[in-house]
């Protein structure tokens, strides 16, 4: 779904899900409790994009620690919001298991 600007919550009723790969890159209106709400449904998801998703924070890093321990690929680049309280959350949780995450220019300022 990447580049849906305008996407809305009904993505997050998608239900349970065997999804590996999901790329939600240039949808700058998910948010926190959109993605929680979608992640809690994909416990195989091993890889997702979310380079530019403007609106998501920490809280949003911390959920895919938390509900997606299978992930293996990260990308939250130019995701403005983030601070490194939500990357360490995320390397202290899924560390060993990640082998990749890209996260340029996502400090919060």
């Amino acid at each position: 779904i990447t580049g849906c600007g305008n996407i809305t919550r009904a993505y997050c009723h998608v239900g349970p899900t065997q999804l590996e790969s999901l790329d939600m890159s240039d949808c700058h209106s998910v948010d926190d409790s959109g993605l929680v709400m979608t992640l809690s449904q994909m416990p195989q998801l091993a890889l997702l994009h979310l380079r530019r998703c403007l609106r998501i924070t920490d809280a949003s890093l911390v959920s895919v620690a938390s509900y997606c321990t299978n992930l293996r690929q990260l990308s939250v680049s130019d995701c403005c919001r983030l601070t490194d309280f939500g990357v360490r959350e995320l390397a202290a949780r899924l560390g060993p298991s990640l082998r990749s995450v890209l996260a340029e220019n996502v400090f919060a300022k």
